[in-house]
């Protein structure tokens, strides 16, 4: 009984420290935080809901709008933690209504704009954990 104790110890000693709920420090984008398929929803959101001001290619059509593309995209998001990125979406946007989509469309309007800007897709979803958030720093992709 003894050995099956320390036998459970030493597999929960080895499994990853995320499997535990401790923060393992930064993750970078490059490593695929969202996936495609979020993405292409993400995609069809932002047209409804952010083109008229921000473009269909990322690039202002108002003047009041930032681009989300190019030296923009590299100024404003490179280095900077998604959960930023997210509350600043989510609280600001749209201009006139800002907080009026559910905070899961957010998130995927989101993964559009990395998406878009070539950041590269992977297997899971984005999901609304502030302190995961925190740790998803955007790479130069």
């Amino acid at each position: 009984m003894k050995a099956l104790a320390v036998l459970a110890v030493v597999a929960a000693m080895s499994l990853p420290a995320m499997a535990l709920g401790q923060d393992t420090g930064p993750i970078s984008t490059a490593t695929g935080v969202f996936s495609a398929e979020q993405a292409m929803r993400g995609e069809a959101l932002f047209r409804r809901s952010c083109a008229k001001c921000h473009g269909n290619d990322l690039i202002a059509t108002d003047k009041e709008a930032s681009n989300l593309t190019g030296g923009a995209f590299v100024a404003n998001w490179i280095g900077q933690n998604l959960r930023d990125r997210y509350e600043i979406i989510r609280y600001g946007m749209p201009v006139n209504e800002p907080d009026s989509l559910p905070p899961d469309e957010y998130l995927d309007i989101m993964a559009y704009i990395l998406s878009f800007n070539k950041v590269p897709a992977g297997a899971m979803e984005l999901v609304l954990d502030e302190d995961l958030l925190a740790r998803i720093v955007v790479e130069k992709p």
